[in-house]
């Protein structure tokens, strides 16, 4: 997301934020939609030979009839967060100005105004890294060399080459991520008291889809949706009754397994970002390739369960600074909407039990300042949150 803020200006000029929402989007038709592309003689919108190269992966939105990019729909110049055009409600993830209330997966006002350790750098390469952090381990000969100059290396790096069917334009960027279903139905799996489960079925939870269907769902690309339950405000006002609930899986999902493991039904949130950081991923059970061989302490576990044992037994309320995940999909869906109540034992430590998906105020896209993380100080600010939330005694 880091660029110019000339550019960003220019964005803003031409893209003024027009209705896309969640899925199952509510509003006029013309928030989203243009028939012609044009009005009084003039262009509606963008189109590929205008604010942007033909390659730039933004550039999907051109189609459908859409009138705007995924920037220009979810950017806003003020700090609002949420801005509504009727009906259509639109959660925003890049602010000029800092965000009042920063949404669930944070936003790229940081990556703009801080630098590249910020955030995820989706439209222009990061200025020190030539590839995902944890995305340098091979599994095996796949297409294109996967993180190795291929598609997981950037979500900056997009693919367009001579193998179209293989390569096709949309990959990276926003759409590295997500593929946008507006209208799909995200109301078919409501739960007790209402609250929303959304599978593939309802286009992915925050449309955590396969983008890799775009590459003729070859099998490192065939894992179902991301799954989880959707805060209706995004986390803007999140509590312990009132958030994000983040399925992962029970099963190691191995990529380059073209045999039984590729169509597991896996729809975890860190098997998804494991996607380009495979490296920092505990597969399988904490081993490989997290740790090396027999050692899941090189690096940080992720996708594991919260020892129900010592100070880890002591988080039990919620606390959406550091969310936890839920097992597997009756787990989560036995919830029956967000709950106040941790089960170590059972309950995951994620990617995102300490990271915002799109950018934050601190350093690598944590969710609290890493260097004020201070042990042993059971008076300091640090104490009871970050980390300490799960390593309850180390701040004694």
């Amino acid at each position: 997301m880091k660029g110019s803020k000339q550019l960003l200006v220019v964005l803003f000029v031409l893209l003024a934020p027009i209705g896309q929402a969640i899925a199952m989007v509510r509003g006029e038709c013309v928030n989203c939609h243009t028939m012609h592309n044009s009005q009084n003689g003039s262009v509606v919108g963008i189109r590929p030979d205008s604010a942007f190269s033909p390659k730039d992966a933004d550039n999907f939105t051109v189609v459908n009839l859409l009138n705007n990019t995924c920037i220009g729909c979810h950017s806003s110049s003020s700090g609002e967060t949420i801005v509504s055009l009727g009906q259509t409600r639109i959660p925003i993830v890049l602010n000029l100005s800092a965000p009042a209330k920063p949404l669930a997966g944070g936003n790229f006002f940081w990556v703009e105004t801080s630098g590249d350790g910020y955030g995820h750098n989706v439209r222009v390469k990061d200025g020190v890294l030539s590839k995902a952090p944890g995305g340098d381990t091979a599994f095996g000969t796949v297409p294109n060399g996967c993180s190795f100059g291929g598609c997981h290396a950037s979500l900056a790096s997009i693919r367009y080459d001579s193998s179209p069917e293989l390569n096709p334009i949309i990959g990276n960027g926003c759409v590295g991520c997500h593929d946008p279903a507006h209208h799909a139905d995200d109301e078919r799996n409501l739960l007790a008291g209402g609250a929303k489960y959304v599978d593939e079925e309802g286009g992915g939870y925050r449309f955590l889809n396969k983008a890799g269907k775009k590459f003729k769902n070859i099998p490192p690309h065939s894992p179902p949706a991301v799954a989880g339950i959707e805060d209706p405000d995004w986390e803007q006002n999140p509590s312990a009754t009132r958030h994000n609930e983040y399925q992962d899986s029970d099963k190691p999902w191995a990529p380059l397994a073209y045999g039984a493991f590729s169509n597991m039904s896996v729809q975890g949130i860190s098997d998804f970002c494991g996607g380009c950081h495979n490296t920092y991923h505990s597969w399988p059970l904490g081993g490989l390739p997290n740790g090396g061989y027999g050692n899941p302490w090189l690096r940080h576990p992720a996708s594991i369960v919260l020892p129900a044992s010592g100070e880890y037994d002591e988080y039990r309320t919620y606390d959406p600074t550091v969310p936890v995940a839920r097992a597997d999909a009756a787990t989560l869906q036995g919830l029956g909407g967000a709950s106040a109540t941790v089960t170590p034992g059972s309950d995951k430590v994620m990617c995102l039990s300490c990271h915002r998906a799109h950018g934050s105020p601190f350093p690598d896209m944590l969710r609290w300042d890493y260097s004020g993380m201070l042990a042993g100080t059971p008076q300091g600010a640090s104490a009871g949150n970050g980390c300490f939330k799960c390593h309850t005694q180390k701040d004694d």
